[in-house]
């Protein structure tokens, strides 16, 4: 879901913004969370190519892994703010929204030729918390520029929620995939 959720977002900027290649930024966090969605991006093929071709890869396409921990993400906000990535995966918790989200969208360069040209964030299903909630409110212009992936609660998500528990177990036998 999320590969598709990030080409049908390529497709869409290049043919809004007349581009024949878009940025793309993947901030993580260094855990099983983090690493495991990052991981799970390595068949994305990304401005026609794969992620660590040469066009991509440290040009077009930035990996951030981030200490959850740390009280600032400064260092990401202003990398990220020299970057201009027009799409942003975010994998993490809450600090994903208040360390990254929320100061890039502060700090974003408002010079006229950036007008319009704010980017969209792709999130995973644990940045679905009350500060994002809280800073998409009243911010008709970021809501629109919000996606996610996730499972929906119920029955129907059950086989996925299965199927992740045992790869989670398998994986880290010490660790409760709960």
């Amino acid at each position: 879901l999320m590969i598709s959720q990030i080409n049908a977002l390529e497709t869409q900027l290049k043919q809004d913004r007349s581009e024949s290649k878009v940025k793309l930024g993947v901030v993580y966090r260094n855990d099983a969370l983090g690493v495991g969605t990052r991981t799970s991006l390595d068949p994305l093929v990304f401005n026609g190519k794969p992620l660590s071709d040469s066009v991509n890869l440290n040009n077009n396409v930035n990996f951030t892994g981030y200490d959850y921990t740390q009280p600032d993400q400064g260092t990401i906000v202003n990398a990220y703010l020299k970057f201009l990535p027009d799409i942003i995966v975010l994998a993490g918790t809450a600090e994903a929204i208040t360390k990254v989200m929320q100061p890039l969208e502060m700090q974003w360069p408002k010079s006229e030729s950036d007008a319009g040209r704010r980017p969209y964030y792709v999130l995973i299903d644990s940045v679905k918390v009350p500060e994002l909630i809280t800073a998409v409110t009243n911010n008709d212009d970021l809501r629109r520029r919000v996606r996610g992936t996730g499972v929906t609660p119920g029955a129907t998500s059950a086989p996925v929620y299965n199927a992740f528990q045992i790869d989670f177990t398998s994986s880290y036998p010490t660790t409760s995939s709960k």
